[in-house]
C-alpha cells in the first residue's frame, strides 16, 4: 500500500527568516545602476532592485511590505505582469537597509550574488555623496560597467 503525504494547500508567504525571496530574486529579480544627466550638468545616480512577476501583485505588494519600501505597479497590463521596485537615487542607504541584511544573511547562488555585491559598493558611493564627485562617478561607472558586462559574457 501507497502512502500519501499530507499535501499542503495553504501558500506559504515569503519572510526575512528563510531564504525564499533569495532564491526568487535568483530566478526573477534585477540589481540595477543608471546614471542621467539631468539639466544644469547635474548627474543623477540610481540604483534599483527590481521583482517582476506574472500575476503577482499581491505577492509583491506582501514583499514590498517585508522590506518596508517600494512601489508595486502593472509593468505589463496585457499579461498581467507586475514589478516591484525599490529605488536609491538620493544620499541615503535606508532604503535598501532591509533588503542588504537580508542578502548578506541568504546569498545569493547564481551571478546576481556578484551584481548584488558591485550593487552594494554603489550604494555605499551614493550613500556618502561621492557620486557628485569625478571620481565617486567614475567608480559608479566602472562598477556599472562590470555588471553589465558579466550579464552579457554569461549571456544574461
Amino acid at each position: 500500500m501507497t502512502i500519501i503525504p499530507n499535501m499542503i494547500f495553504t501558500p506559504v508567504k515569503p519572510s526575512l527568516i528563510d531564504s525564499w525571496l533569495s532564491g526568487f530574486t535568483d530566478a526573477e529579480g534585477c540589481f540595477s545602476v543608471s546614471i542621467s544627466n539631468l539639466s544644469n550638468n547635474i548627474i543623477r545616480c540610481r540604483s534599483r532592485y527590481i521583482l517582476d512577476q506574472k500575476d503577482g501583485n499581491n505577492l509583491l505588494l506582501h514583499i514590498r511590505d517585508l522590506l518596508n519600501y517600494g512601489s508595486v505597479n502593472l509593468r505589463n497590463e496585457t499579461q498581467n505582469v507586475y514589478r516591484l521596485s525599490i529605488s536609491m537615487n538620493k544620499p541615503t542607504r535606508k532604503n535598501f537597509s532591509i533588503l542588504i541584511d537580508y542578502f548578506q544573511k541568504f546569498s545569493l547562488k547564481t551571478t546576481k550574488k556578484l551584481n548584488f555585491e558591485f550593487w552594494c559598493k554603489v550604494i555605499d558611493i551614493i550613500s556618502r555623496n561621492e557620486h557628485n564627485t569625478p571620481h565617486g562617478l567614475e567608480e559608479i561607472r566602472n562598477l556599472r560597467t562590470k555588471m553589465n558586462k558579466y550579464n552579457m559574457e554569461k549571456k544574461f
